[in-house]
């Protein structure tokens, strides 16, 4: 849903906003979007379904000494709206960070969304990338209720706890752009699974029992 994410094309659009433009990265020697010293912003708009789920995902990193405060966020409509999702950027400058993360379900009467990263002034130049919005229509357990699975904690750093009243037959944990990161064959009815390898973010796990798939969706800290 999100168009230019990851800025390799070199042009700015189709994202908007002031006092921006793509970069080459001097710790990553890759294409970025950059937000300039002082006030600025980046922000896109995209369509979106009333009841759906969404995620978003980003990389960012604040360059050089100084302010670091914002708050990258999820709000209905093109032009100002509510909020629908909100996520506080680590401060730490000259260091890549992959935790962004905003979640949010979209209200009735919405139909359309926009991410927008920006900063007032007094801050830092902003670096972004690998920015992704994807429609979270996976996210399922009504199909495992009948094994009365259950899974804690969420969000998690180490080690997620699945259990149920018959084997669990399969597990497999995907990011949001579909890619298979974790698959174990337990066949037990109460396992752990160690994520403690996986990068900060949002991921979709399906469990399979007695042939029957159900997924949810959990926060890597």
């Amino acid at each position: 849903l999100i168009t230019n994410g990851d800025f390799e094309t070199g042009e700015v659009a189709p994202w908007e906003g002031y006092k921006n433009q793509v970069v080459t990265d001097d710790l990553t020697s890759s294409q970025s979007g950059n937000i300039n010293s002082g006030d600025g912003s980046l922000f896109q708009s995209f369509a979106v379904t009333a009841g759906t789920t969404y995620s978003a995902t980003f990389h960012y990193r604040w360059v050089g000494s100084g302010g670091t405060a914002l708050t990258a966020r999820v709000k209905s409509g093109a032009t100002d709206g509510d909020d629908l999702g909100t996520f506080d950027l680590n401060t730490t400058t000259d260091t890549w960070y992959s935790d962004g993360a905003i979640s949010f379900t979209v209200p009735d009467g919405i139909t359309t969304a926009r991410i927008i990263f920006y900063k007032a002034a007094n801050n830092r130049p902003l670096r972004l990338d690998n920015i992704s919005m994807v429609k979270d229509d996976t996210a399922s357990l009504e199909k495992l209720t009948k094994y009365n699975f259950s899974h804690y904690p969420n969000p998690t750093t180490n080690n997620l706890n699945i259990s149920a009243l018959e084997n669990i037959e399969k597990i497999e944990i995907f990011n949001l752009i579909g890619q298979k990161v974790i698959s174990s064959l337990p066949n037990i009815n109460k396992t752990k699974v160690n994520v403690s390898s996986l990068n900060t973010g949002i991921y979709i796990m399906k469990a399979t029992i007695d042939g029957v798939t159900g997924s949810f969706k959990f926060i890597k800290e």
